[in-house]
């Protein structure tokens, strides 16, 4: 066996038609076909390191064989003999390295792409379409033998045999190409080898195998080593060509029928198989996407196409209703931190950065999900904005099943269309996108508006007391609480569907402003009130999914912060928020708004809301009952945040008040103590009485003297109270009544807004005895 392994080694380094004539007779076939076929099954227990590396040589000598008659370019009478005495070997050949293929999987990488090129080389020799006759019942093959056992070894090319052949080599194709995308990039290119030589040499007599041929070099199309991707790249123009010179039109044709058969098996494939089968099967239809390119907008035009491939990406994007963690999650409602959210500085690490992450139905793995919204954004690329957003959203209208999947495509197509995450020159496409700017643009204001609209983007997500509370409560006054949706009697999994939803448009606000960069500046006016409605939301993940989306406003903009954005645009922020006031039973979120402007921003903000907190007095003033519950938690923030704004310049007395020492008390007790200021106040009483009746004569000189001696001295002037100060004792006058509410609630959020507001005014002189005196 060695012998022969090293003679046709040797014999195909020369020409093998002088130096090893007897490979190339018919009675080669008896004196080397029995060592041939039993070597050939040594190779499936490479454990053993000599059979691995027998197995290596054997191969090559193999493929060197084979190689000779694919590179003969004048297909003379001997290349032909030399043809058809290897396909005599074809059969057990090909099923023997199949079984190498198929068998341990830890085998090496060499073993296995020496496998590969032999099987596809031995092929490509025997079954070459330029030994193909014109007239198939012609026996190909005049053998001068007179030996006729040696005659009946030679097979006869007809067409019954073509035919029989080709559909049992592609039984054998479909299984040794059913190991899937292999992790080592040499077999990955040696699989591409195998590709590209059948379809060149056997692209008719293997007719049938080319389909999967072809989605062997798609699927490689995005590998990560670039010698994979621009070898498949390279495969696929060249077969291109040859399609293209055989007169059988192009492989647009055959690329929209892959696509179509790929996208309804797609959901199956999904659901049932496993991640190593998911992640190709993605790869092959990203591939296809990206091979037709601007050629996408034709494909979608036939509704059998778009019809099918959007089934397939809302069945595959199916999302994970039962996820407990969103209803866990909750926003903070007493204590917020104002000193952390005030300065929220917008970096490259804060940019983009998604904390909850949407748990789908049938995969979890990050790579597959990358692969679908690859998918998606080459459509959004290449297809046309406007009949694929018309489509979902016939989707989005349908059925609230299909909602949170349309939006999500929807999102993902626009961030297509700006080429966001995707290199559109890789694969040969300078101008790509068949959007205009202006067209772009036009569908963004029409999703703004869709998205903020107040069916999809006031749905209940959280069974809020404080709402209902109000909402109970208005419905005696008002006919609009009738059109109210509540929330009782919501299960938990439409809770969880409707904040998904919510944070789905939340994320497709975030996607818009990336597509327009500074020109999402105009669209301000109508999505920075609702970003921070939600921004104030008790859902915690829809508070996070809108910090992130005002985050990446922050970055597209031009916004250095939060602060920044805000007070760029606090002008039609707090005119909405006054306009809303009026009609608090109509937009019981308002006062949220305003929360979040004064927990988001700095001092610079106090002089611009000083109307507008004045308007929330007065509605609390008029409808105490009724609106503490959503009104105390701004007064609560705003004696917060000026706590931080005005820090204390009496660190002595600060210390004093805040940490309540027990030696401080003592002093204060024993400086002043209840009888000494008892016996102060009844004399200052006294006095008081005494000078009721009016100056007496006799007292007259020695009254005026005294009010002339009091003329030599001026008054001491009084220093004016800031006018912080003064806003949060108008703070704690409204407040205090609701120390004695019933609500436990609300008496700890009133208790929070006193002890805040007692360190402002104990931090500034004066004020606290003034306090005190009211």
């Amino acid at each position: 066996m060695i012998l022969f392994s090293n003679s046709a080694s040797s014999s195909s380094s020369d020409s093998p038609w002088s130096t090893a004539p007897s490979l190339s007779l018919p009675g080669g076939l008896v004196l080397n076909g029995r060592p041939g076929c039993m070597t050939i099954r040594m190779p499936p227990f490479p454990f053993l390191s000599i059979a691995s590396l027998f197995g290596v040589m054997l191969f090559s000598a193999s493929d060197a064989l084979a190689g000779e008659a694919v590179d003969a370019e004048p297909v003379s009478q001997d290349v032909r003999l030399h043809c058809q005495v290897i396909a005599s070997f074809l059969p057990g050949v090909v099923t023997s390295i199949a079984k190498v293929i198929l068998g341990d999987s830890k085998q090496g990488q060499t073993i296995l792409s020496m496998a590969f090129l032999t099987w596809s080389s031995v092929v490509a020799t025997a079954m070459s379409d330029r030994l193909m006759p014109q007239d198939m019942s012609l026996d190909m093959f005049q053998s001068k033998d007179k030996d006729m056992g040696k005659r009946q070894l030679i097979i006869n090319q007809d067409k019954r045999w073509w035919n029989d052949t080709a559909s049992k080599v592609h039984h054998l194709l479909k299984r040794i190409l059913s190991i899937g995308i292999h992790s080592h990039w040499k077999l990955r290119l040696s699989v591409c080898q195998f590709a590209k030589m059948l379809l060149q040499n056997c692209n008719q007599s293997l007719e049938n195998c080319v389909p999967l041929l072809v989605d062997v070099l798609v699927a490689h199309l995005n590998d990560d080593y670039k010698q994979v991707s621009v070898f498949s790249r390279q495969a696929l123009d060249s077969f291109s060509v040859i399609v293209v010179a055989r007169g059988s039109g192009s492989l647009i044709s055959m690329f929209e029928d892959n696509i179509h058969s790929l996208a309804t098996r797609l959901p199956r494939v999904v659901r049932t198989a496993d991640d190593t089968v998911r992640l190709p099967t993605l790869d092959l239809l990203v591939g296809y996407l990206r091979l037709l390119g601007p050629r996408i907008s034709s494909l979608l035009s036939s509704s059998a196409h778009l019809k099918r491939l959007s089934q397939a990406l809302l069945q595959i994007l199916e999302i994970d209703l039962s996820d407990i963690r969103i209803m866990e999650k909750h926003s903070a409602v007493l204590g917020s931190s104002t000193e952390s959210a005030l300065y929220h500085p917008v970096t490259e690490e804060t940019f983009g950065h998604s904390h909850y992450r949407l748990q789908f139905r049938h995969f979890n793995d990050d790579h597959i999900k990358a692969a679908v919204i690859k998918s998606i954004r080459l459509l959004g690329c290449y297809g046309d904005l406007s009949l694929l957003v018309d489509h979902f959203a016939d989707y989005f209208t349908q059925s609230s099943h299909w909602q949170k999947q349309a939006v999500l495509i929807v999102n993902e197509l626009v961030r297509g269309c700006a080429q966001i995450g995707l290199d559109c020159s890789e694969d040969g496409f300078l101008h790509c996108s068949v959007n205009s700017k202006e067209a772009i643009e036009e569908h963004i204001m029409s999703l703004l508006s869709e998205y903020v609209s107040e069916s999809h983007w006031h749905v209940p997500t959280t069974i809020d007391t404080r709402m209902e509370d109000f909402r109970a409560n208005q419905s005696s006054r008002s006919l609009a609480a009738i059109n109210v949706a509540s929330p009782n009697g919501l299960s938990a999994q439409t809770l969880n569907s409707n904040t998904i939803l919510v944070c789905l448009l939340l994320d497709g606000i975030a996607g818009f402003a990336e597509v327009l960069g500074q020109h999402f500046d105009a669209l301000l006016m109508t999505a920075l009130y609702p970003i921070l409605e939600k921004l104030g939301d008790s859902k915690g993940v829809i508070s996070q999914t809108a910090l992130d989306t005002l985050t990446v406003i922050c970055q597209c903009c031009g916004y250095s912060s939060m602060n920044d954005l805000i007070c760029h645009n606090a002008d039609y922020l707090i005119d909405a928020v006054s306009l809303n006031l009026r009609h608090l039973d109509m937009n019981p979120t308002t006062p949220r708004v305003l929360k979040m402007m004064l927990q988001h921003c700095d001092k610079a903000l106090l002089p611009l809301v000083d109307d507008t907190l004045h308007e929330v007095f007065t509605v609390l003033d008029g409808h105490f009952d009724d609106t503490a519950l959503l009104l105390v938690p701004v007064l609560q923030t705003l004696v917060e945040a000026i706590h931080y704004w005005f820090p204390s310049t009496n660190r002595a007395t600060v210390c004093e008040w805040h940490e309540g020492s027990r030696i401080h008390e003592k002093e204060k007790v024993k400086a002043c103590s209840i009888s000494d200021f008892l016996k102060e106040y009844c004399h200052k009483n006294l006095d008081m009485e005494d000078g009721e009746g009016g100056v007496k004569d006799e007292d007259f000189d020695q009254t005026g003297e005294q009010n002339g001696e009091a003329d030599d001295f001026p008054e001491d002037k009084k220093e004016p109270i800031p006018g912080h100060c003064l806003l949060t004792t108008e703070v704690l006058d409204r407040c205090i009544h609701f120390v004695s509410s019933k609500n436990a609630r609300l008496r700890l959020l009133v208790l929070s807004v006193i002890q805040h507001g007692l360190l402002i005014l104990a931090a500034t002189t004066g004020c606290m005895t003034g306090r005190l005196a009211i």
